[in-house]
């Protein structure tokens, strides 16, 4: 190994343990406090400002259960809202499958951003 070399193999070396002790320190921290929640952005009105990109819940089947989610294996329906559901055929004009834009309703299942201006 040359001379020039040996410094730089050292440096990294010593980096290399260093950053490998002080791995498992900071995953050893205790609990942290939460976050203080900040206060809502006001308008000049008065009223909550909800202007910005806003990220929805992702529930691509709200029957089962997942992380952040209780799922109902029997959604309620009223009774013309169970038959919709169960005569449903995605051949017959669904929005999302002819590449057009769907209803807000549906938007809270997409797993798209929504904009508030």
């Amino acid at each position: 190994m040359s001379r020039r070399l040996r410094p730089a193999v050292f440096h990294v070396g010593v980096l290399a343990v260093v950053c490998a002790v002080a791995a498992p320190a900071v995953a050893q921290r205790g609990p942290t406090a939460p976050p203080v929640p900040a206060a809502a952005p006001r308008m000049s009105s008065g009223k909550p400002d909800l202007s910005g990109v806003w990220e929805w819940p992702y529930v691509p089947d709200m029957t089962r259960s997942a992380r952040n989610q209780k799922g109902y294996p029997d959604p309620p329906f009223t009774a013309a809202g169970l038959a919709d559901w169960k005569s449903y055929d995605a051949a017959n004009g669904d929005y999302t499958g002819s590449c057009m834009p769907y209803g807000l309703n549906r938007s809270f299942n997409a797993p798209y951003p929504m904009q508030i201006v």
